[in-house]
């Protein structure tokens, strides 16, 4: 499947092996990511045309016939991973440790004034645990 940056990882579940395109654009698990590991990788130089990606289906039709073991452990590497490091629960615990460690910049302060910011959305009628 060719994956577009905002579908890769839905895809990576759905026991199919990815083709991804190397991006501009990141997201917080992308410096994770291992082409041929997690993923089949193409257009990775600027030049090369649309060929590119016919070479490497090419490539990865050849290799699951030798070796149809290696690409179900691709297709396993990206499933694993994308349980482990992007459903709901591993994006939350990111976003918290991120914002806390943003947070911290501004040293003690920051909490007094978000206790007094959150008691004024509670007294607005905000349900904040």
């Amino acid at each position: 499947m060719l994956a577009h940056p905002c579908v890769c990882m839905q895809l990576m579940l759905t026991n199919s092996v990815v083709l991804f395109q190397r991006q501009p654009f990141i997201e917080y698990f992308y410096r994770s990511l291992k082409p041929w590991v997690h993923y089949i990788p193409f257009w990775n130089e600027t030049g090369r045309d649309m060929d590119d990606v016919y070479a490497v289906v090419g490539e990865l039709r050849r290799r699951d016939a030798r070796e149809p073991a290696a690409v179900q452990a691709i297709v396993a590497e990206a499933q694993s991973f994308a349980i482990r490091f992007t459903l709901a629960p591993a994006r939350f615990q990111y976003l918290k440790q991120a914002l806390q460690s943003y947070k911290e910049l501004f040293g003690p302060s920051m909490d007094s004034f978000l206790e007094s910011f959150v008691a004024g959305l509670r007294a607005r009628g905000f349900a904040i645990a």
